[in-house]
């Protein structure tokens, strides 16, 4: 291919790029931060025997759903070292 014709199939993607942004009004970041207050996360729950990975979604603090993601894994000798946070869910 000609030098030519390589620059005006890059120029013309360009111009296809910047009209589509400027007709549909595409933003670059996406909406993924438009709502904060929805979030899932993985959180281990645990008691004196050992522990279960949940699945937690949460909506403005509360819970909305709590799935296994795990089937229950024994220890022995388990001490769980996350003070505080243990019982923090959303």
């Amino acid at each position: 291919m000609s030098r030519k014709l390589i620059l005006l199939i890059v120029f013309l993607i360009i111009i296809a790029f910047l009209l589509g942004l400027f007709f549909n009004k595409i933003i670059l970041t996406g909406k993924v931060v438009e709502n904060l207050n929805k979030y899932s996360w993985t959180k281990a729950i645990c008691n004196d025997d050992g522990c279960i990975d949940v699945l937690i979604e949460c909506d403005s603090g509360k819970i909305v759903l709590m799935k296994p993601v795990s089937n229950f894994t024994n220890f022995e000798n388990f001490s769980d070292t996350r003070g505080n946070l243990i019982n923090v869910y959303c």
